[in-house]
């Protein structure tokens, strides 16, 4: 992959992520606050829609794409065909659910949401498995520009004052997005569904992986809220929380390239262990330095964009902090694992990472023990998953 594009490809995920974060900053000031409790509920249930949705089919085409002599789309059509039928099929039922005042209206519209998100995820997968990282940044820029556009042109000439305004502002939003997509890049084609056996082989796997994940990061907020803490506390917990996750993101974009630069050249597995303890040395004290960095930032971060009220948040993160090493090479050395041995065991280790994070949890809550003794179980935590990893890669596959 040539350097510059890899540059360009992460100043993109950057401005993008940057734009999310200023379009959320803009909302909480320029519509009501029912509405925008609205749009929170809404993004904070969206990513498990997209994983619901998507069923691991972006990870299918990156994947089998990557693998591919010929490059051709037929990976990217059935997935996205597989995606828009089975969308329909839980909308369907949703509809009733929510006619029947059994669901609520932002799930309604994150399901929709959910929808476009996968099928853009499988686009831009497919021309990263090409290693044309200039039209993957040009798809994700293009539907988020379209995207803030109609939103704020909408803010500016609607008055907003009920969540059906809203969720029609961002759902518009999404189907122009969608329409440029199909109609630039010819995305959607009606298929025999012909590779549809290997893309739901291979995605199975990867979704049961994502959604195992995403109850791991879930499990300490959610169990904090069912046990007998304070607001104070979780709210702490919760900031800290967050921006070790924020932190993480620094090597979101970098972590998408793994996939299709490592599976072509999964059958060379001395080339791999060579290479995975490079990246991994780099990665451990990269993430050492990032630590240091944000120790000493702590207190002036945490104080200026919270409230005063939430100053243990201080301590708490100087604790969750020293996790970013292990979670750095984490995130490279399960990708790896999906991309150069087996998405299948991938989902093993994660499935079993999630049981330590729920027991750890329940044992800490159950005899009492203080929020900080949870800090430090994370800390362990994402040790031993560096371990377990690791072991999988240089000795499963690589010896």
């Amino acid at each position: 992959m040539n350097k510059k594009n890899i540059v360009i490809y992460a100043i993109v995920f950057f401005v993008i992520f940057a734009i999310e974060f200023g379009l959320n900053s803009y909302l909480s000031f320029t519509i009501d606050k029912e509405q925008y409790l609205f749009y929170q509920n809404l993004m904070n249930v969206l990513p498990l829609f997209t994983t619901l949705l998507g069923f691991g089919t972006p990870f299918a085409v990156v994947y089998l794409t990557s693998l591919s002599k010929y490059n051709n789309k037929v990976y990217l059509l059935e997935s996205n065909l597989f995606t828009l039928y089975f969308s329909l099929f839980l909308f369907s039922f949703c509809v009733i659910l929510y006619n029947l005042e059994y669901l609520e209206l932002y799930i309604l519209i994150a399901l929709i949401l959910g929808f476009f998100n996968a099928i853009k995820q499988n686009s831009v997968n497919f021309y990263l498995a090409k290693k044309e990282l200039n039209k993957s940044s040009v798809i994700r820029l293009n539907q988020k520009l379209i995207y803030l556009m109609v939103i704020v042109v909408s803010i500016y000439f609607l008055t907003i004052n009920n969540d059906k305004t809203v969720s029609m502002i961002l759902v518009t939003g999404e189907i122009l997005g969608l329409l440029v997509l199909t109609f630039k890049y010819r995305i959607f084609l009606f298929s025999k569904f012909k590779k549809i056996k290997s893309i739901l082989n291979i995605s199975k796997y990867a979704f049961l992986s994502n959604l195992f994940s995403m109850i791991s990061l879930a499990t300490p907020i959610v169990l904090l809220n069912y046990f007998e803490y304070s607001s104070a506390e979780i709210i702490s917990f919760s900031i800290a929380y967050s921006l070790l996750k924020y932190s993480g993101i620094l090597l979101a974009p970098f972590m998408q390239l793994i996939t299709p630069y490592f599976t072509p050249i999964k059958n060379d597995f001395e080339k791999v262990k060579i290479l995975y303890k490079k990246y991994a040395i780099l990665l451990f004290a990269f993430g050492i330095i990032i630590s240091f960095v944000m120790f000493f930032l702590s207190e002036f971060i945490i104080n200026t964009f919270f409230s005063q009220e939430y100053n243990n948040a201080v301590d708490i993160f100087n604790v969750l902090i020293f996790s970013l090493p292990f979670l750095f090479v984490n995130s490279f050395s399960m990708s790896l694992i999906s991309s150069v041995i087996s998405v299948k065991i991938t989902s093993i280790i994660v499935l079993f990472t999630m049981l330590m994070m729920i027991i750890g949890n329940y044992f800490i809550h159950f005899f009492y023990l203080n929020i900080y003794w949870l800090s430090i179980f994370i800390v362990v935590y994402n040790l031993a998953i560096m371990f377990i990893s690791s072991y999988n890669l240089l000795k499963e596959r690589c010896n």
